[in-house]
Formats: C-alpha cells, sequence, structure tokens
C-alpha cells in the first residue's frame, strides 16, 4: 500500500459553541491543486459551516478513514 495524504479543512471550536469539527477533506496525493482546493473550501465554507448540521465536503476520493461523519 502507497501512502496517502489527505488535507484536512477544519472549524476550530469558537467561544460560544465549544465546538469544532471537520469541514472538508482534500485528497492531496496526485493532486497538484489540492492546496488551492482547500484554501477555497475554507473560505467559502468555514465562517458558516454548521458543526453538528452541515455535512463535510469531499474532494477528490478521500480514503474512509473509518470515523464517524461530523
Amino acid at each position: 500500500d502507497k501512502p496517502i495524504q489527505v488535507l484536512v479543512v477544519a472549524k476550530v471550536a469558537q467561544p460560544d459553541t465549544q465546538q469544532g469539527c471537520t469541514i472538508g477533506l482534500v485528497l492531496a496525493t496526485g493532486n497538484p491543486q489540492a492546496n488551492d482546493q482547500a484554501r477555497k473550501l475554507a473560505d467559502e465554507k468555514a465562517k458558516t459551516f454548521a458543526c453538528g448540521k452541515d455535512k463535510r465536503v469531499l474532494i477528490g476520493n478521500p480514503p474512509d478513514f473509518g470515523r464517524v461523519d461530523n
């Protein structure tokens, strides 16, 4: 198995909500645009993303890490 790199775009816990979560996962392996895609995702979604309500975004085909979604 070859290593796979995935960028995580996360929302850090805020004082009023005490909750942080994963906004999205961007497959970086073989994707020269991964950093730009992750930055764009953060810029467009982070401010209004509702942890526990909104579904995280997957860009590319990142592997299932066996973790529960937000």
